[in-house]
C-alpha cells in the first residue's frame, strides 16, 4: 500500500489539506495551490515546510520534495505543515518557481485554470499593478507553526509571539489557561461559530523553555483578514527612541507595520519603554548619594559652558537641582568658582537671566563689571560701553549649543541623564585629543586662520611706534593700540 503524507498548507489565514504521495511532483503541488487559493499566482510565492527543530525548510524543487518525504518517513510523521509566503508582487523574482512555471507550460501543455473560467482582472488590462510594501510584521505569521516548537524565553516569549501571530494573520483569541507553566489559547469564535483553532503550550522542566504540545492551526470560522486595528494590540514596547513624540510613533507603526494604534497606546507604550530601559524616575534620585530630595519631578539641569582654544564649546560643569532658585544657582556657582578662581583668569558670564542666576553670580564672584541689566545702565547692555572682556562673544548661543547637545537625554530620569552626558563628554574629549595630536601650527587651527586673515587685512595699514608696547595704526582712521594692556581705542578687542 502506498504511503501518503497529509500536507497542511497555510496561506494568510486560510489552510487547505491534500495528500502527497511518492508520485507527486512540485508541479502538482503548485498547480493545486494556485487552484485552491484565490489570488495566488505562480511565480509570486515561496514554500517553506516545518519539522521538529527545523521550522523553515526550503520546498522549491522535486529534490526538496523527495527529501521531505524521506525525512517524514524516517521520523514516522504522517502530516507536515507547509507555509505559503507571498513575495508581495515582486515580478523580478527569478527563483525556481519561475522555472517551474515554464515546466508546466512545456510538459503539461495546459493552463492552470479551466478555459471556461475567466479571470475578472483581465478586463482591467495589462497595466502594472502597484506592489504591496513589505512590512516589518510580515514574518510574524511564521511565529506559530508546528508541534514541538520551542520558545527559549519561556511563557513571556510565547505569549508575545502568539499575539504578534494573531495580529498578522488576522484573528483574535482567548486564553483558556494562562500561567507560568502552561498557556492554552482558542479562537474567539469558538463559542459562536465553533472554530477549532487551538494551541496548547507548556513549560519544559528540563530546559525551562516553552514547548507547543498540541496545535490545530486550521480556522473553521468565517474567513479572516488582517485588520489595521486589532484587539490584540498591547502597550508593550521593548525599546524606543525617547525623542519620538506619540504622534510620530503612530506614523511609524502605520508605515512599518501597517497597524493603526491610538494616541494612548503610543504614549503609554513609550512610558513603559522608558521605565523598562531607564528605570523608575521617582527612584533614580536614590541612586545618587549627594541628592536627598524625595521629589518625583525631573528638576532642572544647570550648566556652565565655555569655549576651548579652537572655538569649540566645552562644558565646564553641570548639575541637577529640584528647581531653578537663587539658592541652587549659588550652590552651583560656588562649585564652579572653586575650579576657576585658583586659575587667576578673567571670567565673563553670559546668562539668559533665568530665575536666581543674577544673585548667584553676584554672591560667588567679585567682578569690576557685571553683564546684567540690573539698573539699566548702558554698560550693562551696550557692547561698546561694557568694560569687561567679552572675547568676541555677542550672544549666549553657547548655552543653546549645550542644550541641543544633551537634548536627547533631557526627558530621562536623573541617573541616565547624568550618565548620558558623562559618556558624551568622554567621547568628545577623546575625539578632540586625537584631532589635536595632528595639529602642526603654534595656535589652534581656528585661531591660526583668524590671525592669518587679520594679518592679510592689515597689510596696507601704516604703523607708528610710540613706545615698546604702544602703537598708532593708520587705516581708515587712526587708533591707538596697547599690546601690554591688550586694548585698542576702537574698543573692538574689548567687545
Amino acid at each position: 500500500m502506498e504511503v501518503c503524507v497529509i500536507a497542511k498548507c497555510t496561506y494568510k489565514s486560510e489552510t487547505i489539506m491534500f495528500s502527497v504521495s511518492s508520485e507527486s511532483s512540485m508541479v502538482d503541488i503548485l498547480k493545486t495551490l494556485c487552484l485552491r487559493f484565490r489570488g495566488l499566482q505562480l511565480g509570486c510565492f515561496t514554500l517553506r515546510y516545518s519539522v521538529p527543530n527545523y521550522p523553515s525548510c526550503f520546498l522549491e524543487t522535486d529534490s526538496d520534495l523527495d527529501l521531505m518525504r524521506t525525512f517524514l518517513l524516517i521520523s514516522n510523521e504522517k502530516t507536515v505543515d507547509i507555509l505559503v509566503k507571498d513575495l508581495c508582487g515582486i515580478s523580478e523574482y527569478s527563483g525556481d518557481f519561475c522555472v517551474n512555471n515554464e515546466l508546466i507550460a512545456c510538459e503539461k501543455g495546459e493552463s492552470l485554470c479551466s478555459s471556461t473560467v475567466e479571470d475578472r482582472n483581465e478586463f482591467l488590462g495589462r497595466s502594472k499593478r502597484a506592489s504591496a510594501k513589505p512590512l516589518l510584521s510580515n514574518e510574524w505569521e511564521t511565529y506559530i507553526h508546528h508541534v514541538g516548537q520551542k520558545f527559549d524565553g519561556g511563557a513571556e516569549e510565547f505569549r508575545l509571539k502568539l499575539c504578534k501571530y494573531a495580529l498578522e494573520v488576522g484573528f483574535n483569541f482567548l486564553h483558556a489557561g494562562n500561567d507560568k507553566k502552561l498557556v492554552v489559547a482558542v479562537c474567539s469564535n469558538k463559542k459562536l461559530e465553533g472554530c477549532s483553532w487551538r494551541v496548547y503550550a507548556s513549560r519544559c522542566e528540563a530546559t525551562g523553555s516553552f514547548v507547543i504540545r498540541t496545535l490545530n492551526n486550521v480556522h473553521t470560522c468565517a474567513g479572516r483578514i488582517r485588520e489595521s486595528k486589532s484587539k490584540m494590540m498591547r502597550s508593550r514596547v521593548n525599546s524606543c527612541k525617547t525623542e519620538l513624540k506619540p504622534v510620530e510613533i503612530i506614523h511609524e507603526f502605520k508605515d512599518y507595520y501597517g497597524i493603526d494604534i491610538s494616541y494612548y497606546h503610543a504614549w503609554f507604550g513609550k512610558e513603559l519603554a522608558k521605565l523598562d530601559i531607564h528605570g523608575d524616575e521617582s527612584k533614580s534620585f536614590n541612586e545618587l548619594v549627594w541628592y536627598a530630595d524625595a521629589s518625583k519631578y525631573k528638576g532642572q539641569l544647570l550648566c556652565a559652558s565655555g569655549k576651548n582654544g579652537n572655538q569649540g564649546f566645552y562644558p565646564l560643569a553641570f548639575g541637577v537641582v529640584d528647581s531653578e532658585t537663587e539658592e541652587n544657582w549659588t550652590w552651583f556657582l560656588q562649585h564652579l568658582a572653586f575650579i576657576l578662581l585658583p586659575m587667576g583668569r578673567v571670567v565673563t558670564f553670559f546668562s539668559d537671566r533665568n530665575q536666581g542666576s543674577n544673585g548667584g553670580v553676584g554672591d560667588c564672584w567679585e567682578f569690576e563689571s557685571k553683564a546684567f541689566i540690573s539698573d539699566l545702565s548702558r554698560d550693562h547692555y551696550a557692547n561698546a560701553f561694557f568694560k569687561g572682556m567679552r572675547y568676541g562673544e555677542m550672544a549666549n548661543s553657547l548655552a543653546e549649543s549645550f542644550n541641543n547637545w544633551v537634548g536627547v537625554f533631557r526627558d530621562l530620569p536623573v541617573l541616565p541623564l547624568i550618565e548620558g552626558i558623562r559618556q558624551k563628554l568622554m567621547v568628545l574629549n577623546s575625539q578632540r585629543r586625537f584631532e589635536a595630536e595632528k595639529w602642526t601650527t603654534v595656535l589652534c587651527p581656528e585661531m591660526e586662520t583668524r590671525l592669518c586673515e587679520n594679518a592679510e587685512a592689515g597689510r596696507t595699514w601704516a604703523v607708528r611706534r610710540s613706545n615698546c608696547t604702544v602703537f598708532e595704526v593708520f587705516a581708515d582712521y587712526s587708533v591707538m593700540v596697547d599690546l601690554e594692556q591688550r586694548t585698542c581705542s576702537c574698543r573692538l578687542w574689548q567687545i
